[in-house]
């Protein structure tokens, strides 16, 4: 904390970030839905889950180190030697988490090895596009600098030096993105998986959560599946100074698990109550909803289709029977009125995606598709057709391929979501875009 004075100087840490860090100094399991990317930048809540991680880190490292000093046989250690786990969806965020940390490093830690290496390896490459300034302002604050998606970096701490890129099993700190990880760890399909090295992690930080949903969220819960368990093999450990709950086998349920996320998302409340069982217990800060209709064009007439769901199990099943007697009726009316009545349908997930592609095509329906796989020519080829009046048919978009491009779609004069949007703000968006609207 005395560290944070002489960086921050005597300026009061901002109320939400203030309440963010008492909520992280209780060790409770955190679900932080409000933390948009702009939020977490460098004035936001990022200092100060970096000031948390930092002292985490140093106080174990000082703790060991004394004992190792007095040759004690206290109970102060784990299986292994990784203490905290950051996941970052991109080198990007990485580099910004790891920045904030070196800042708050304490004077004395006058050696940082590899520094430089890091700082080239995760920024952004030198000639590389720039994320274009029409794009909206969450999309460049959360895709500017290197959006690599595929790393892992381990740091050391000792007495007076910080060590970057070292050995898994010496280090205190892992930082990687969840596809990252996973290769390292491996799959049951591979000779050698390795995830040992997760056995006595005791701070989980999973930073923009809400991008990991829009990537492969099975790689976060393939993870989150393997912290705390039992390791394979022994690794050097010295058993008479393991914790006793470590040896138990009740090590997660003394870890801190910290997610933040712009959004407020099923998956993430379905990790915590799944995989997080700490026994301080469990904190949500959730940001009360503005609503988005009011940013939705005037000029739109807008019309919601409710339909009976009573088993959460079967809604994918009931949502496309919906679709099938409900809404596609409608489209296949407006298809009827030519050109001018071309339509958008918007399909937040990718697998009820292939499942309407199938219906379209099992019922003859003509249509083109734009999703995260599509290749860059197919898109254009799509984007001309529509702005130019020649689709024919309907055009499938996903949830995911908005998320990562922000496609400018123009020509549209409907557009119909087979279900809502998990980021509100593709609402009014996507109705920017219908013709006859200003500006779309």
């Amino acid at each position: 904390r005395a560290r944070w004075v002489d960086v921050a100087g005597d300026r009061p840490i901002p109320q939400r970030a203030s309440g963010f860090l008492s909520l992280l100094a209780s060790y409770k399991d955190v679900l932080y839905t409000s933390a948009t990317a702009a939020y977490l930048s460098k004035d936001g809540l990022l200092p100060v889950l970096a000031l948390h991680t930092l002292q985490h880190l140093l106080v174990s490292t000082r703790r060991r180190l004394a004992h190792d000093r007095k040759k004690s046989d206290a109970r102060d250690q784990g299986f292994t030697r990784p203490r905290v786990l950051v996941l970052a969806p991109f080198r990007a965020h990485a580099l910004a988490f790891v920045n904030e940390m070196l800042r708050l490093l304490p004077p004395a830690y006058a050696q940082v090895e590899h520094k430089r290496r890091f700082e080239e390896e995760y920024s952004e490459a030198d000639g590389a596009p720039k994320v274009p300034a029409a794009k909206p302002a969450d999309y460049i604050e959360t895709f500017e600098g290197n959006t690599d998606d595929c790393f892992r970096c381990a740091a050391r701490f000792t007495r007076k030096s910080l060590k970057l890129y070292s050995a898994f099993y010496k280090a205190d700190m892992i930082i990687a993105s969840p596809l990252g990880l996973r290769v390292g760890m491996g799959s049951d399909g591979d000779k050698v998986v390795d995830s040992d090295f997760l056995s006595s992690v005791e701070l989980v930080v999973a930073l923009h959560a809400d991008v990991f949903l829009m990537q492969n969220w099975a790689h976060v819960a393939g993870i989150f599946s393997q912290l705390n368990a039992l390791p394979k093999q022994p690794r050097d450990t010295d058993f008479s100074r393991v914790r006793a709950y470590a040896l138990d086998g009740l090590s997660k349920r003394v870890r801190q698990t910290v997610v933040l996320s712009s959004v407020a998302a099923p998956e993430l409340s379905s990790l915590l109550s799944r995989f997080c069982t700490n026994v301080a217990g469990s904190a949500s800060a959730v940001q009360t909803a503005d609503g988005c209709l009011a940013l939705a064009p005037r000029s739109v007439r807008q019309l919601f289709i409710r339909f009976d769901a009573a088993n959460p199990a079967k809604l994918a099943d009931d949502r496309l029977e919906a679709f099938k007697q409900q809404l596609l009726p409608t489209l296949l009316r407006s298809l009827e009125a030519g050109p001018e009545a071309q339509t958008l349908l918007f399909i937040p997930s990718y697998f009820d995606f292939v499942r309407v592609r199938e219906l379209l095509k099992a019922n003859d329906v003509p249509f083109e598709a734009i999703s995260e796989y599509t290749e860059p020519k197919a898109v254009s080829r799509a984007r001309s057709a529509l702005q130019q009046r020649r689709l024919g048919g309907l055009l499938l978009y996903t949830e995911r391929a908005h998320f990562f491009h922000r496609h400018k779609l123009l020509g549209a004069r409907h557009v119909a979501f087979y279900a809502l949007p998990m980021h509100a703000h593709f609402y009014p968006e996507l109705l920017q875009m219908l013709a006859g609207v200003s500006g779309g």
